[in-house]
């Protein structure tokens, strides 16, 4: 009798070892229970375009299928089906790469698993995607047209685009906007800031440095500096880029004086000024590059002012800006000087100033430079050409 059952528990246990395997082929878990997928729904991949955006401002478009169990029911919300694989079959219009297919195998309150088709590039096309769970034959969609066009960002626009005086504040605004060039609200905007060649970045605030679009798509922050430079900020939002803009911060000045002047030589001074008006004491020794304009009076009319580029000229710093006053002044040198002897005495020279270690540096960020006035041009200092 034993023989007989110990017979019959190995002929069970053999039927085991040959049976379980198959049986967990196409097979996902639920809790301690084991489901057998043996079909994908009939209604087969479904597609449709998100309401909602990527991050990046553009379309979504999400696959759908449903795995059946052994009941041909749809399997338990909440399962997920480990060997489920979506993978784009064909591709028009775009490279594979191009996109990305992002699967979603836990099971969803309709028995649905799916895959999320995005894309940071602008492009049009067509795709077929498949589904294979575990050994079962694969799933291909339709042809599906798709379409992606990632949304924007825009310059930055200034409430002032002159040079701002020093402590003043230059209020700053991007606009943001999706896809279909609809406002996107809700989007994070990063604010930073860089100096050039002498700049300082620790005289710059900028507040806040991060904020977040309104329903208008409008994001905005505010920017200063208690020293003269250019500062270059930079607005940036994930998925869509950058834009940045310049913002020129200058020091005021007031008494431009011309004195001392000789057929070969002159001096030019300014007393600088802060945004308050107070005295502004160079005690960084900022380097203020001056270079000076010239323009020929002929005919009775005076020419347009322009750069001198002409060691003719010799310049000189006296005074630095750093002393009670704020003065900052300089001595010119004609070594060209026809002096009082010349018949005509028709070149008409001024003087300009300006922040950096290099010309082109001080013509970018000057304090001051004023060849259109005419009252600025009765200080001219007027020589032999």
């Amino acid at each position: 009798m034993l023989s007989y059952i110990g017979k019959a528990i190995f002929l069970l246990f053999f039927l085991y070892t040959l049976l379980v395997p198959y049986t967990i082929t196409n097979s996902f878990a639920e809790g301690d229970r084991t489901f057998i997928a043996h079909s994908i729904s009939k209604n087969g991949i479904t597609f449709e375009r998100l309401k909602s955006l990527s991050p990046n401002g553009s379309a979504q478009y999400q696959f759908t299928a449903s795995g059946l169990d052994d009941n041909g029911n749809p399997v338990k919300a909440g399962t997920v089906i480990n060997d489920a694989h979506w993978s784009i079959v064909n591709i028009q219009g775009a490279a594979a790469s191009d996109v990305v297919l992002t699967p979603d195998n836990t099971v969803d309150s309709n028995g649905n698993i799916k895959a999320t088709l995005t894309s940071t590039k602008k492009l049009e096309g067509h795709i077929t995607v498949s589904l294979k769970i575990g050994t079962l034959s694969p799933v291909q969609s339709d042809k599906s047209t798709i379409g992606f066009n990632p949304g924007k960002i825009s310059s930055i626009s200034k409430s002032t685009s002159v040079p701002l005086m020093i402590y003043d504040s230059n209020d700053l605004e991007v606009i943001v906007t999706d896809g279909d060039d609809k406002y996107f609200p809700n989007k994070e905007v990063k604010w930073e800031i860089s100096v050039g060649p002498g700049g300082d970045k620790s005289a710059v605030t900028i507040s806040p440095a991060s904020s977040t679009t309104g329903n208008d798509g409008k994001a905005r922050t505010t920017l200063t500096s208690t020293k003269p430079q250019t500062v270059t900020v930079t607005a940036s939002t994930d998925g869509l880029g950058e834009t940045q803009v310049n913002v020129v911060f200058v020091l005021g000045f007031k008494d431009y004086v011309k004195k001392d002047s000789t057929d070969s030589q002159t001096k030019f001074s300014v007393k600088f000024r802060d945004y308050n008006g107070n005295i502004f004491i160079n005690k960084d020794n900022i380097t203020i590059t001056p270079w000076l304009i010239g323009a020929e009076f002929k005919n009775n009319k005076l020419g347009s002012y322009k750069a001198i580029n002409d060691s003719r000229y010799d310049i000189k710093t006296i005074k630095n800006a750093n002393n009670n006053d704020g003065t900052f002044e300089i001595q010119i040198t004609d070594n060209a000087s026809k002096g009082k002897a010349a018949p005509d005495h028709n070149y008409h020279i001024l003087a300009c100033f300006g922040i950096g270690d290099t010309l082109a540096e001080a013509q970018k960020q000057y304090i001051y430079c004023d060849g259109r006035s005419l009252d600025m041009d009765n200080l001219a200092w007027i020589i032999a050409d």
